[in-house]
C-alpha cells in the first residue's frame, strides 16, 4: 500500500513539473504573439509606401518628366497614406471581428479548467 501511495505522489509531483512547464511555454508563445504582432503593424506601416516608392522607381515612370519631377511628390503621398489606412483599417477589422467570435471559445476552455479544479474528487486525489 505503502509503494502505490509513493508512486501515486511521484506521479503527482511530475504532472504538476508538466503543468508548470506547459504554463512557461505558453506564456512564451503569448510573448512571441506580442513580438509578432508588432512586427505585422510595423509592415503594415513601411509596406505601401515602400511598394509605391518601388513602382515610380521603374523605369517606364523614370521616363516620364512629370513623374520625375521633385514638385509630383504628393502623388506618392496621395496613394501611400489613404493605402496605409486601409490597411490599418482591415486590420481593425479582423482584429474585432477575431475578438467577437474568440472570446466565447477562451470561455468555455477556463470554465472546463475551474470545474476540473474545483471538483471535490479532483481535489482529494491530489490531496492525498
Amino acid at each position: 500500500m505503502h509503494a502505490i501511495l509513493k508512486a501515486t505522489q511521484e506521479e503527482a509531483a511530475i504532472t504538476r513539473d508538466i503543468a508548470l512547464r506547459s504554463q512557461q511555454i505558453s506564456e512564451d508563445m503569448k510573448k512571441d504573439s506580442v513580438s509578432m504582432r508588432t512586427i505585422a503593424i510595423m509592415t503594415m506601416f513601411f509596406l505601401p509606401g515602400t511598394s509605391f516608392s518601388a513602382l515610380f522607381a521603374m523605369p517606364f515612370f523614370a521616363t516620364n518628366k512629370h513623374l520625375t519631377d521633385d514638385r509630383q511628390f504628393w502623388i506618392w503621398i496621395a496613394l501611400t497614406v489613404p493605402t496605409t489606412a486601409v490597411a490599418y483599417a482591415f486590420y481593425h477589422f479582423w482584429r474585432k471581428h477575431d475578438e467577437k467570435r474568440g472570446p466565447n471559445r477562451h470561455e468555455d476552455l477556463e470554465t472546463s479548467n475551474i470545474a476540473i479544479d474545483h471538483d471535490p474528487a479532483t481535489v482529494q486525489k491530489l490531496g492525498q
